[in-house]
């Protein structure tokens, strides 16, 4: 059938697709790009989309067969699939196409969730996406399909752009990659058709497997969370104090009326970061921060000189990411955005902030700016230990971020962490016990996971530059050497060693176990995730580790009652 045989007879169709059927590719076409955007700026996990416009001939036969004499009885006119990779990723896309139908959306209207009658887990995701709708007006149906069709139906009707008169009907879908394979092969050989009884049965058969196979990603997707690429929680900290370099350093604190403030300044500053008094000492030293600022505004110091302007700036942003990250980050990135491409310390502090934020590519970007600055700063300090420090640090944040990128960085984590303590066991840079300590966990565990990659338990020793086994039991020892002297310095209100450290050591333990059967590393190994759950969520970390604890705790424990069965 087409519109452009003027032979036929017209319907209520024909006048409407000639003058709003380029209105609907051009509606279909921004919604396709405002999705793509959000995966790629705003990392919603949308893996790909597909979207149509209901054709002339599609329309008028589903008029005929539904019996339907308007345009806005075509729930489907306009026709959007969202996919997404794993069941965990649908409900903050749903919550994004949601958020963004009410707002873009002149109306929407139902809500569906298909799922499979005998199974159970989307009656749980129905009560998830109930409790996070966002329109007063939406309908919501739970529909049991005796044929395994799984899918998320989002109804509603969008404006013509041409004539605001007009409600141009929608309908969304959203579900896994799976799931669309079994709903576009069902459509392909049974839908709109009377199917052999043996094609019903090969599509049961072949949803169960899917389904299955659907489940079993999704639980591989949570167990490679839990080690590789912990969430990022909504708290963030630096951990990191910098020094200035004496040509930003402001003079005016080196002799004059603020030498003394400066000082008590910087005694709150210097404190450790990850102690529970911390933040206590971050409210002091703002007050003192606030008393300096407010001192240079009445005795009329020229606040507009670079390196005061430059220290008030930095250190204001300094104090967001300490106090109050989750409401302004974005306000100390602003800051650092001003100084990244002459200060490392704020190309360093972008670097952190996008590590924070997922985007890893910039955080690369800036870290390895920071490092080129660093190497020219040498020139320009007096202190070299403070230029050695700075350089350390460079080093292991560096090797987070090839860490957070995936296994196939392996040697790009191990030649940044072999850096950092070259840098740190030549003496140049005199890290606190603490910061040792946070070192050698890092160079522990990175050298840990390659000994446990299955892909790799039968490396040669040409694989890499070094021998694995002998760099892992050097700082594996190291790291138990400063977590218990630290441990000796701690007392009931201080807690030096942080849960991820015990994590560390515990799960050091559990693999030497898994090599070598010695009951003794078994024993530690729980000795250590009993000391990690005996203390409260103590430190500061980027990332969200309790169900990743948790994991380690199971896998430990199984391992321990079977140890004590023979």
């Amino acid at each position: 059938m087409s519109r452009q045989n003027n032979n036929t007879p017209k319907s209520f169709l024909d006048t409407f697709y000639d003058v709003h059927e380029s209105d609907m590719q051009r509606k279909i076409s921004n919604i396709e790009d405002i999705f793509a955007n959000a995966r790629d700026q705003e990392k919603i996990p949308i893996y790909m989309t597909r979207s149509r416009v209901k054709s002339y001939e599609s329309s008028y036969l589903k008029t005929k067969r539904k019996q339907k004499t308007d345009i806005g009885q075509i729930t489907d006119l306009l026709g959007i699939r969202v996919l997404c990779l794993f069941k965990q990723d649908i409900f903050e896309v749903y919550d994004f196409l949601l958020r963004h139908l009410n707002n873009n959306s002149k109306e929407l209207t139902e809500v569906i969730i298909y799922h499979n009658e005998e199974k159970n887990e989307y009656k749980n995701l129905f009560q998830e996406i109930i409790n996070i709708k966002k329109h007063k007006n939406v309908e919501f149906e739970f529909v049991a399909d005796k044929g395994s069709y799984q899918s998320i139906h989002i109804t509603g009707y969008l404006t013509c752009e041409t004539d605001s008169s007009i409600s141009l009907p929608f309908e969304l879908q959203l579900r896994t990659l799976l799931q669309d394979v079994w709903g576009e092969l069902e459509h392909k050989l049974s839908y709109k058709k009377n199917p052999h009884s043996f094609i019903i049965q090969s599509f049961d058969l072949l949803a169960r497997d899917l389904q299955t196979n659907d489940m079993l990603l999704s639980n591989l997707y949570d167990l490679s969370n839990q080690d590789s690429c912990p969430k990022s929680s909504g708290d963030f900290l630096p951990l990191h104090v910098f020094r200035y370099d004496n040509n930003k350093f402001p003079a005016i604190f080196k002799d004059s009326q603020y030498k003394n403030l400066y000082e008590k300044y910087i005694k709150y500053i210097y404190n450790p970061l990850f102690t529970e008094s911390s933040k206590n000492n971050m409210q002091n030293a703002k007050q003192v921060y606030d008393e300096i600022k407010h001192s240079f505004y009445k005795n009329k110091i020229d606040t507009d000189k670079f390196e005061i302007k430059y220290w008030i700036e930095m250190e204001k942003a300094f104090f967001q990411l300490c106090l109050d990250a989750k409401n302004n980050i974005s306000e100390a990135e602003f800051i650092y955005l001003k100084y990244w491409k002459k200060s490392y310390v704020a190309s360093f502090r972008l670097g952190q902030i996008n590590s924070h934020n997922n985007n890893l590519v910039d955080a690369l970007k800036f870290f390895d700016y920071s490092k080129k600055l660093v190497l020219n700063e040498i020139n320009l300090s007096k202190n070299e230990n403070d230029i050695s420090l700075n350089k350390i640090k460079i080093h292991t944040n560096i090797a987070l971020v090839y860490w957070r990128l995936g296994s196939e960085y392996q040697q790009c984590i191990l030649d940044e962490i072999n850096q950092a303590i070259k840098i740190y066991e030549e003496g140049k840079g005199k890290l606190s016990l603490s910061e040792e300590n946070t070192l050698f966990n890092s160079a522990t565990w990175y050298y840990m996971e390659i000994l446990d990659n299955t892909e790799v338990k039968n490396y040669s020793k040409n694989t890499y530059d070094i021998d694995i086994d002998e760099y892992f039991s050097t700082y594996f020892n190291k790291l138990l050497n400063a977590t218990s002297l630290l441990m000796e310095q701690e007392s009931d209100s201080t807690m030096l060693v942080d849960r991820e450290t015990l994590d560390s050591i515990a799960m050091c333990y559990f693999s030497l176990f898994k090599k070598n059967g010695d009951k003794e590393d078994i024993n530690n190994a729980y000795k250590y995730m009993g000391m990690l759950f005996k203390r409260e969520n103590i430190g500061f970390s980027y990332y969200e580790n309790e169900d990743m604890f948790r994991e380690h705790y199971r896998e430990v424990e199984c391992a321990y009652m079977k140890s004590k069965e023979y």
